[in-house]
């Protein structure tokens, strides 16, 4: 299990007259893996990105409403593998 946290900070928008500084919240998502190597030669892993399905904290710097260099919006996200060894 992982928990990433992305603190949060200041940024310069230019649109604001004289530069002012907009905050940007924190953001914390829950990430996790399960792998089983309980058979001969093969492993199998299921992953969990944002496992509670965390949005990005909202920018007003960026045309998408949050700031694409820190954050995505892509939500909850699951995928597996399955591996064989020979």
């Amino acid at each position: 299990m992982e928990v990433p946290r992305q603190p949060g900070y200041c940024q310069s928008n230019g649109t604001t007259f004289g530069g002012a500084c907009d905050c940007v919240d924190s953001w914390t998502t829950t990430n996790g893996s399960i792998r089983d190597k309980g058979f001969k030669h093969w492993e199998f892993t299921f992953d969990m990105n944002n496992l509670l399905g965390a949005d990005p904290p909202f920018s007003d710097d960026e045309t998408q409403g949050y700031d694409c260099t820190q954050h995505n919006p892509v939500g909850r996200f699951y995928y597996g593998r399955v591996k064989y060894a020979f």
